[in-house]
């Protein structure tokens, strides 16, 4: 009978901590919404026509970040694919250890074709976004904003120095690797193995530099110090 009552105890003793804690969570939320909801509501007039001159001048900038973001991607598939087909091609022409490296290195083209920056979604976001300035100007500003950061953050990760060095170790192990399995090296001459790898470790450096960084620190400097 004890037994019974301790664990009658000891559960209603989880579930009155239980209720703390959402009580506590709810606690702790509220007054976010309810600062939102305040400030939304709160906005008068002269702050709204500001807030939608602000967003006219970030939707600009999204703009065109989404606008280098579609063209940097097309951009490195044209380039991928022609090295890839250029590759193929020449397997096709050789029948001894240069069609393997051909194939490799058509294997390895693909390589460029992968990144998908952020910003290739900012176009589609800034639709709906100008639609809700038309009601909010000042939270459409906000989620702009947001979106700014998003880029900028993308483009700081995919420009960090290990990603300048991942590109020419992975093309220098393949050199060595097909060297080693192959037992010829030729830098510009039946293979080109040492030509083509140079070439590329510089495609791969490119991309890694002309990768979409967004605009926030020329174009949303201000912004940045106004939220």
């Amino acid at each position: 009978m004890r037994s019974h009552e301790r664990g009658e105890s000891s559960r209603g003793g989880r579930l009155t901590a239980c209720t703390k804690r959402l009580a506590l969570l709810v606690l702790a939320v509220a007054p976010l919404a309810t600062a939102t909801t305040a400030r939304a509501q709160t906005a008068t007039p002269d702050d709204k026509v500001e807030c939608k001159q602000r967003f006219d001048a970030v939707a600009k900038t999204i703009a065109k970040d989404a606008y280098y973001a579609h063209a940097w991607t097309d951009s490195w598939y044209m380039v991928g694919s022609t090295s890839a087909v250029l590759a193929l091609t020449r397997a096709f022409q050789y029948s001894d250890y240069v069609r393997g490296e051909s194939l490799t290195f058509a294997a390895t083209s693909l390589l460029l074709m992968i990144q998908r920056p952020v910003a290739l979604t900012s176009d589609d976001a800034l639709r709906g976004l100008r639609v809700a300035a038309t009601e909010d100007p000042c939270l459409a500003l906000a989620d702009a904003s947001s979106i700014l950061s998003s880029n900028k953050v993308d483009g700081e990760k995919h420009r960090d120095w290990p990603l300048y060095v991942i590109p020419v170790a992975l093309n220098l192990a393949v050199m060595g690797i097909l060297a080693g399995v192959t037992h010829h090296f030729d830098f510009a001459g039946h293979s080109d193995l040492g030509l083509t790898t140079l070439v590329g470790t510089a495609l791969s450096e490119l991309q890694v530099y002309t990768y979409p960084s967004g605009s926030l620190k020329t174009g949303g400097a201000s912004l940045e110090m106004s939220f």
